[in-house]
């Protein structure tokens, strides 16, 4: 009796331990996503200081890879407001990304301004079709939303 008591409770935990296990796994977010040419691949994603990053700059026929160790892409570090206020260490929070089938690919990485509510950046990134040669695109956009606060 002891020994069935004791195997439903071992069961038990390792079950708790698969649940909370998948939980975790589920709730994990994507840090790198890849657009692809026929010629060209990037792969682009998230460090672990929060900052855009290039993983793979590569010749999709032959396999190169021009970038061997990650390329950090800067975001700004200094900002003056309107009022005149100057931010000399700005810094900025992932909030998460957007993923868009519409005429090849596109990922839209989004940040916020911890000191500046209202200011964002999207860093974005498309690619027309992974069938067809061409580059993949990278843009900027800066949202400042201040004057509605």
């Amino acid at each position: 009796m002891q020994t069935i008591i004791s195997l439903k409770a071992t069961f038990f935990k390792v079950l708790v331990i698969s649940i909370t296990f998948l939980f975790l796994l589920s709730s994990c977010t994507k840090k790198k996503w890849t657009l692809e040419t026929s010629d060209t691949k990037v792969v682009v994603g998230i460090d672990n200081n929060s900052s855009p990053c290039i993983y793979e700059l590569s010749n999709s026929n032959y396999k190169w890879n021009w970038t061997s160790t990650p390329s950090v892409l800067q975001l700004p570090t200094k900002g003056v407001v309107r009022d005149g206020k100057t931010f000399d260490a700005v810094s900025w929070t992932f909030q998460g990304a957007n993923e868009e089938m519409l005429n090849g690919k596109m990922i839209t990485l989004n940040f916020v301004c911890t000191q500046v509510p209202g200011l964002s950046i999207q860093s974005i990134w498309w690619a027309a079709s992974s069938s067809a040669s061409g580059p993949v695109q990278h843009s900027w956009k800066i949202q400042n939303n201040t004057a509605a606060l």
